[in-house]
């Protein structure tokens, strides 16, 4: 976890023991927004993150048969295609 992460979630935990010590409704129901709103950020950004490692992923196992290809190529002595 990123120091600005360690912030986000520091700063909504804040808010929630304030929201708890005070036990008003509107205190209670900001804080439960505020960490929704964290929660939908954090997983949008997990997601994009596994979209970004499946498509390394594709990029890796693309440039891995070509090697294997050229490799071979090589072996036979023809050139490349």
């Amino acid at each position: 976890m990123s120091a600005e992460e360690r912030q986000e979630v520091e700063e909504a935990s804040a808010v929630l023991r304030k929201a708890r010590a005070g036990r008003g409704i509107r205190e209670l129901n900001q804080a439960n927004a505020e960490l929704k709103a964290l929660l939908n950020a954090k997983t949008s950004e997990a997601d994009a993150l596994a979209s970004r490692v499946t498509e390394l992923e594709d990029e890796l196992t693309a440039a891995r048969t070509s090697l294997r290809q050229m490799i071979r190529d090589h072996s036979r002595g023809t050139l490349p295609t």
